[in-house]
């Protein structure tokens, strides 16, 4: 089975300068659309009490027919910790993490299978955009967060490292994983980060004094 993974803090209805960003809803539509019957998977979310628009009021129907597991957690946010989370609830073997602002493609999935069936860890990289519109797009080549690995190899390299600063853990995680197995870094046709203001105060917004860190994800 092949588990898809997504920690999530109010990335579902995203105000910015009059717009109104729809990076989760438009994740989920590229994922539902992509996956095939023959994948037999499942979207899990771990959502850190996201108000902008309730996950269990769409995202069922979004992504059938996948199905889906929600999963509340509490406490101060940390994106390795919600990533742990949700794998921790996952049932599959092979494990997906994505980002919330990101969109995938068919491609995406098979060439991460396949990287995956021949023993290998799949680090692809995507496109960002760089305004709304997507009229701009640059090649991401330090972002090591969106994944594909099986589990026995997660759980070797530790794990997501559980931080309470924005970023950072990607890199560590992908440092542990490559002193394990061979690791693959192309780029796929269709691999796309959703455009969002990257200022750290706009990432910092949900922040909480007493986490000592930031409350967001990338």
């Amino acid at each position: 089975m092949l588990s898809i993974c997504i920690t999530v803090k109010n990335r579902s209805r995203v105000e910015v300068d009059g717009k109104q960003l729809l990076l989760l809803p438009n994740c989920i539509k590229s994922i539902a659309g992509c996956v095939k019957p023959e994948d037999n998977a499942e979207l899990v979310i771990s959502d850190w009490h996201s108000d902008d628009w309730p996950l269990e009021e769409w995202v069922e129907e979004a992504a059938k027919p996948i199905p889906v597991k929600l999963v509340t957690v509490d406490g101060c946010f940390s994106r390795g910790k919600g990533r742990n989370v949700a794998a921790d609830n996952a049932r599959g073997e092979i494990l997906l993490f994505l980002d919330a602002d990101i969109i995938i493609s068919r491609e995406v999935v098979a060439w991460g299978l396949k990287h995956v069936a021949a023993g290998k860890v799949f680090f692809p990289e995507y496109y960002k955009f760089g305004d709304p519109e997507g009229r701009t797009k640059t090649w991401v080549h330090g972002s090591f967060g969106n994944v594909m690995i099986r589990r026995d190899t997660f759980l070797r390299a530790g794990k997501w490292p559980e931080l309470k600063s924005w970023g950072a853990e990607d890199n560590m995680f992908h440092e542990a994983v490559k002193r394990l197995v061979p690791t693959e870094r192309p780029r796929p046709p269709g691999f796309y980060h959703q455009w969002h203001p990257d200022t750290l105060g706009w990432k910092d917004r949900y922040a909480d004094p007493k986490c000592g860190g930031i409350i967001g994800a990338r």
